[in-house]
């Protein structure tokens, strides 16, 4: 009877009563509550950090292609050339673009049976710089390649974004428009999540933006350190020309004179100032009210999104 009464007790003094469960559950929840906010917080300064690398990187392939490319970036944007006329054959693209040597940039050739060439998309332009391999036998390879899920779609891609897993088309946004002949043109579209300033790698023969558009020459840019190549965003909802279903996907200052910065593009609210009508390439959940930002001298900052963050980083002056 003394050795099954002991057993019984040693029993009972081994197993948890229910109370002591529940200061146990207790402490666990109160420790993840506490814990919770700083894994967030973690992970999410992370994905900024990553975010900054792959800009770093885009700024530093970008230098690299302007290297071998007689000081030029490769173009992005509305390649403004003259009006040619419907009567005569159309300027071959290298020819209109003040490249008749075809140099300062990449191209590729056309295809459905369209002659000459024409001007690759920044990502594309960037490919080998960034140690990925494309296809550049024609437009069309370099199309098909532009959609696929590759390192470099990777380096083009913020980790924190919310369109990273989503498949193309959605999310497209157009990087540069071509004129291949009178009244016909092409625009090159691809998923990113980097908005790229046009005020330096742009080309126009119009007034005002030809004194606003760099093309792509680092020898024309005044302050490499405050400049911006580009940043994060996202493409804007409307067309980028009126028989494109593409967003936009470049800041494009417009204003004739003076300074502007991505301020000028932050307080854009109602659109009814031209300066840059790029208000809708913000992303202000991405990072939570903060964006990166790379400049031409290759640094990275993170900005918080408000005027007077803004109002250092310049797109054109």
């Amino acid at each position: 009877m003394r050795s099954n009464s002991s057993r019984r007790h040693s029993r009972s003094a081994s197993a948890f009563t229910l109370v002591e469960l529940l200061v146990v559950i207790g402490i666990i929840t109160l420790l993840i509550a506490i814990l919770l906010p700083s894994l967030t917080a973690a992970r999410r300064q992370a994905t900024l950090l990553v975010c900054a690398s792959n800009q770093r990187q885009i700024v530093a392939a970008s230098l690299m292609h302007a290297h071998e490319h007689q000081g030029y970036l490769q173009i992005a944007g509305n390649l403004e050339t003259p009006n040619l006329d419907p009567n005569n054959p159309a300027l071959p693209i290298p020819d209109s673009i003040s490249d008749a040597s075809s140099l300062r940039y990449t191209y590729v050739n056309w295809y459905q049976g369209l002659p000459g060439v024409t001007p690759v998309p920044y990502h594309a332009a960037l490919a080998k710089y960034c140690g990925c391999g494309i296809s550049m036998t024609s437009a069309s390879d370099v199309d098909n390649w532009l959609n696929l899920p590759t390192a470099l779609k990777k380096i083009f891609s913020c980790p924190a974004s919310v369109r990273i897993d989503l498949t193309p088309p959605r999310g497209q946004g157009t990087l540069l428009i071509v004129p291949v002949a009178p009244y016909s043109f092409y625009g090159w579209s691809t998923n990113g999540d980097y908005v790229i300033n046009e005020g330096v790698t742009g080309f126009s023969y119009i007034a005002p933006n030809e004194s606003r558009r760099l093309r792509g020459k680092l020898s024309r840019v005044r302050s490499t350190s405050t400049t911006v190549l580009l940043a994060d965003g996202q493409p804007r909802p409307e067309p980028s020309v009126s028989w494109f279903s593409d967003g936009w996907v470049l800041w494009t200052p417009t204003d004739p004179n003076g300074t502007v910065t991505l301020a000028d593009a932050w307080l854009d609210r109602t659109r009814s100032n031209t300066r840059t009508a790029s208000k809708d390439n913000f992303d202000p959940y991405r990072h939570k009210g903060k964006m990166n930002v790379a400049f031409l001298d290759g640094h990275v900052e993170t900005l918080p999104m408000t005027a007077e963050g803004l109002s250092s980083a310049v797109l054109i002056r």
